[in-house]
């Protein structure tokens, strides 16, 4: 069996791309060493991309190795920690009319062009996406209403204002990334594929003092005797670690695989 660990973090994005003031993290990239370790102790192969060296193509290409080295009953884990945003969908299958995104050194990957990305994977590989940034998830839960946060926390957010302006400003390049719908990402999707999310997608993420507050909460989960047998175990302890104000998610992106979500984490 082989496994691929992909571990990126950004705490200062390009402000030649952005090109507007983008607030700098402090504890992302401490993020993904994090997981860069908890991936080596499990047996991965681990690939860290970090700061500079977390570029679009960068990511794409080490997604496109892995897929090429996999095959059924192998694993593959994509981390990421630093800002999230959202952009315009232009599918119209997004309840609330935005595609998330991930905001690389160089510029923002859509979630959507993530998941075709994922395509590449051979049948029986099991994916698992692990994302600390505000928006990570999907579709709420459940309805509840605003959480006081403390006021001196710091988010892992750009304002909608922000977020805009951003957009307007490379939308030829957002635009053409791929765009897949649930219906067409689960028929696009051959290996199994579970997103591990900091919150909802209507929620922000937030930094601790050395670690991002879920990253904090996963690690110290996995740490916590005795260790969780399945994903659905795994996300609920975190659940127990995590602060009101950011609810921890576990969602299918491909078809829905009772057997994976069961599955022994990392392994």
């Amino acid at each position: 069996m082989q496994k691929i660990a992909v571990c990126i973090g950004v705490n200062q994005v390009d402000p030649m791309h952005f090109g507007v003031p983008m607030p700098i993290l402090r504890c992302s990239e401490n993020d993904a060493h994090e997981m860069t370790l908890l991936a080596h102790a499990q047996g991965y192969q681990t690939w860290p991309l970090l700061g500079r060296d977390a570029t679009l193509d960068a990511a794409r290409r080490s997604i496109a190795d892995a897929a090429r080295q996999l095959r059924g009953g192998d694993a593959f884990l994509l981390t990421f920690a630093g800002h999230g945003s959202q952009v315009p969908d232009l599918t119209f299958t997004e309840h609330d009319g935005r595609n998330e995104t991930w905001c690389l050194f160089d510029g923002e990957w859509l979630d959507h062009a993530l998941f075709a990305a994922l395509g590449a994977f051979v049948p029986g590989v099991g994916v698992l996406i692990v994302a600390d940034c505000c928006h990570s998830g999907e579709e709420a839960d459940r309805a509840d209403g605003p959480v006081a946060v403390p006021p001196a926390l710091v988010s892992r957010s750009l304002s909608r204002q922000l977020a805009q302006r951003v957009y307007s400003q490379n939308r030829a390049k957002y635009d053409s990334q791929p765009r897949l719908g649930k219906a067409e990402r689960e028929r696009a999707l051959a290996a199994n594929v579970l997103l591990l999310a900091s919150c909802r997608e209507d929620q922000l993420s937030y930094e601790g003092r050395e670690l991002g507050i879920f990253t904090e909460a996963l690690i110290g989960a996995w740490n916590e005797a005795p260790q969780p047998t399945t994903y659905e175990a795994l996300r609920d302890r975190i659940d127990e670690h995590t602060p009101n104000w950011q609810v921890p998610q576990l969602r299918d992106v491909s078809a829905p695989n009772d057997a994976f979500r069961k599955r022994q984490p990392f392994a």
